[in-house]
């Protein structure tokens, strides 16, 4: 008995979605039915739905880590156009802003401006993890500690400078105790001033 299928494709006015009716017949006699079949764009509307929302989160949520990351300097690109809200949040001490990062230190009690291409001066640093490492350090200090090199006072706590340089150009913090009647402006222009503090304070 052969079987025959026919296939109709109608659009519904009222409701505008495409279906699609199948009728079959056979060779000794005839069926005359219908049978209602979704067409692929109705049977896959949700599974699109569904991918589009994930499509939305998944580039919502790499937008947000680029931005946090700094991902080829968009968050500098972006706090550069108003430098000047980035600045006043602080947000400099994280990401650069138009060529300058930000130290903060208010223990020491100050803050400063570098080029963002200049790296801190690796020695120096070491000291500072190494000497927060002993002040936060539960253990007795070791019994050859008398022995040890004691920290310059007048050496700097923190410094920056170009990669790659002998350190002819930084910039540097030395934090020792002044009067509380102290002026800098005491020491005469910029200059005089650079000379006396490297003079008293900064002795090699």
């Amino acid at each position: 008995m052969a079987l025959q299928h026919h296939c109709y494709y109608l659009k519904s006015r009222s409701t505008n979605i495409p279906r699609i009716y199948l009728a079959h017949s056979s060779g000794d006699r005839k069926e005359n039915g219908t049978q209602f079949v979704k067409s692929p764009a109705v049977q896959f509307a949700p599974l699109a739905s569904t991918f589009q929302r994930r499509l939305f989160l998944g580039i919502g949520t790499a937008s947000v880590v680029a931005i946090g990351a700094n991902f080829a300097g968009i968050t500098s690109f972006l706090l550069g156009l108003s430098p000047e809200i980035g600045r006043s949040l602080r947000l400099d001490v994280v990401y650069p802003i138009a060529g300058y990062s930000r130290c903060i230190q208010p223990d020491e009690g100050f803050e400063f401006m570098y080029p963002e291409t200049w790296v801190a001066d690796q020695t120096i640093f070491y000291r500072a993890v190494e000497k927060a490492e002993l002040e936060r350090s539960l253990d007795p200090p070791p019994l050859t500690s008398g022995t040890r090199r004691k920290r310059n006072v007048n050496e700097p706590v923190i410094a920056f400078g170009p990669p790659g340089s002998t350190g002819e150009l930084n910039v540097s913090v030395i934090v020792s105790p002044v009067p509380l009647d102290f002026r800098i402006e005491a020491f005469g222009g910029p200059e005089e001033v650079g000379q006396a503090v490297i003079k008293k304070y900064y002795r090699i």
